[in-house]
């Protein structure tokens, strides 16, 4: 029906921002002031999810699959790699107010109220010989050169179970 009715999904609070995987299934939602909600059905019920910070959230993001989270809240940047349930602090210091998320989870960039934008890539090379990547003939590896040496890991297969990136 396009949107044209709304039902309430969740109490009243002072929520600030939401996110959702690509599908719908998956949302995540911050409390300004309080920390944030997860839900795994479509938004019918919402989890507090105890790891999080209880700060001033103004943005959050997901990746495709729901699973991989930033959120930032004017001061730090935040992360979840377990659609919420745990996070850790990943930068600090940019005033960051909104935050997007590309749809593997591995490309985050924050926006400030001053005028700048910030990216992050996980899993990046630098230049020179320090750093390895290790596994067996069942891993698959994409790369994306980025110029000057640097390389980024777009998207992996660990088949193995040995698999890594340092």
């Amino acid at each position: 029906e396009g949107g044209t009715s709304w039902q309430v999904r969740a109490s009243v609070q002072a929520w600030s921002a939401i996110t959702m995987s690509s599908d719908g299934s998956h949302l995540a939602a911050t409390v300004n002031g309080g920390q944030i909600y997860t839900s795994s059905d479509s938004g019918a019920t919402w989890t507090l999810q105890a790891g999080s910070a209880s700060t001033g959230w103004t943005g959050i993001a997901s990746s495709s699959s729901g699973t991989q989270l930033a959120a930032v809240d004017g001061s730090v940047t935040y992360k979840s790699t377990d659609s919420g349930v745990t996070w850790s602090q990943v930068s600090s210091g940019t005033g960051p107010r909104s935050v997007a998320l590309s749809a593997n989870g591995q490309r985050a960039y924050t926006s400030t109220y001053n005028g700048r934008i910030w990216a992050a890539v996980a899993n990046q090379t630098t230049v020179g010989t320090a750093g390895s990547i290790g596994g067996s003939q069942d891993d698959a590896l994409t790369l994306q050169y980025m110029g000057s040496g640097v390389f980024v890991v777009l998207n992996y297969t660990n088949n193995s179970g040995s698999f890594s990136i340092q």
